[in-house]
This record gives C-alpha cells, sequence and structure tokens, in this order.
C-alpha cells in the first residue's frame, strides 16, 4: 500500500499584488495539484481555484478517471468565464499527482489483483519533480515557447530561464473546449518524492538548488517552506507555490 506524506507552501513574491496560484491537498492523501491561473484583474485567481474545485469533484483513482477530472476542469473554466464577461481570456495551468488503481487483466498468475501507482497529469508549465536516490528529474514536459525552442534544438537548455519569452504558454485549462492531458505514470519505490510547483519555483532556482533543498530537509513541509523562501531570496518576481 502506497502511504503518502505532504507539505505545501505559497507566497504572492515580492513582485506581483495578487496570488494568482493555488495548491489542492486532498484531505484523504489522494489527490494532489498545482494551478497557476492567469488572466487581468482576479480573472487568473479565479481560473485556478474554479479548476481546483472541479478537479476536486471529479477525480477518480483511474488513469482515465484522472484525465476525464482534468478535461471537466477545463470545461469549468470555460463555463465561468462565459458567465462572466469580466473573466473572459482567463486561463490556468494544471499538474496533478495521484494515486489511482491499475485495472486487472483478467488473465495468467496474479490476475484479478489491482496494483496502484501514482499518476501525474499536466497542462501548461507548471512542474512534477521527482527525487529519487538522491537526483531530481522533471517528469512532467513544459508547454510552452521555450520548451518547444529547447526541444526542436534552436535554444540552449540554459538559456531557457532568462529568455525573453520564457512566460508564454502554449497550453492551458480554459482556451479551448477540448484540451490535451499528458499522463505520466509513475511506480513509486519507497523514499521517492515528488515536488509540484508552479513556475515562479523553477524561474528562480535551478534544478541543483531544489535538489539542494530536498537533500537537507526531509520532511515535507520544511522543504516546501524553504523552497518558496529561496525563490523569494533569489527574486520573487512571480506567485510561488509548491507542494
Amino acid at each position: 500500500m502506497i502511504r503518502l506524506r505532504v507539505g505545501s507552501a505559497t507566497d504572492t513574491g515580492l513582485v506581483r499584488s495578487v496570488n494568482q496560484d493555488a495548491a489542492l491537498v486532498g484531505e484523504d492523501e489522494q489527490v494532489f495539484a498545482v494551478a497557476d491561473g492567469m488572466g487581468g484583474h482576479a480573472a487568473g485567481e479565479v481560473a485556478s481555484e474554479v479548476a481546483l474545485r472541479a478537479l476536486r469533484a471529479y477525480a477518480q483513482p483511474t488513469v482515465e478517471g484522472m484525465v476525464r477530472a482534468v478535461r471537466m476542469a477545463n470545461q469549468a473554466v470555460l463555463d465561468r468565464a462565459e458567465d462572466d464577461p469580466e473573466l473572459r481570456g482567463m486561463g490556468t495551468t494544471l499538474t496533478t499527482l495521484s494515486l489511482v488503481r491499475t485495472e486487472p487483466d483478467g488473465e495468467g498468475p496474479g490476475s484479478g489483483i489491482e496494483a496502484e501507482l501514482l499518476l501525474i497529469t499536466n497542462v501548461g508549465d507548471s512542474r512534477v519533480y521527482l527525487f529519487r536516490d538522491g537526483e531530481l528529474t522533471q517528469v512532467t514536459v513544459d508547454h510552452s515557447l521555450v520548451e518547444d525552442l529547447v526541444r526542436e534544438g534552436r535554444l540552449p537548455p540554459e538559456e531557457a530561464r532568462t529568455h525573453p519569452q520564457r512566460n508564454i504558454v502554449t497550453r492551458v485549462l480554459g482556451n479551448e473546449p477540448d484540451v490535451e492531458v499528458d499522463p505520466f505514470p509513475v511506480v513509486p519505490r519507497r523514499g521517492d518524492r515528488f515536488v509540484l510547483c508552479s513556475d515562479g519555483l523553477f524561474s528562480e532556482l535551478t534544478d541543483d538548488r531544489i535538489a539542494g533543498v530536498l537533500r537537507r530537509l526531509k520532511d515535507p513541509t520544511d522543504a516546501a517552506r524553504d523552497l518558496v523562501r529561496l525563490a523569494n531570496d533569489a527574486g520573487g518576481r512571480d506567485n510561488i507555490t509548491v507542494v
């Protein structure tokens, strides 16, 4: 049986006046998420909260169920914007981690036994990292202009964090009725640690600095708070959320 310990922290940062990020930490420790809203006035804040409420309402402990829940969150953001002209054009990223069951195949030895795994889903440029055996790996793929440029070989990876167009996101909830959701199933190992975060963290801290905090601090709440503190110390130019 998979058992999870969780900690979270969020901060407006040192430049923005409103925190448009939001985090979901399920009461039953089954579903976790980070959403980074965008839009004028308070629209981004509304988008991230609407998405997380819908995710909580529709989440199911299967791969298909979680992908569907993200799509329902997309529809919820679209519906809310349609109802309120002041919210038109709002959107949000959504990155999730959940405990899911695989379906038994009914064939061969051990058939009929459900297995538990962790499912990560992503829309946008919020991230999930896996910290395993002392090494940090990015699980999700950013849906952003700079990520496209890096993948096409037109931009060196080390320049992505400082590129002037690094904030352009190519896929979000609330933009189109049909949203493509990237699923990443992970078979967990004992001692694995995951970091869900908005771009306010990794735009200020390198992966090496994030890994250094995880090596130093074992308690998840302490680690989340320290990562937010360090991101602010490095400039805090955006909202910062860590789960």
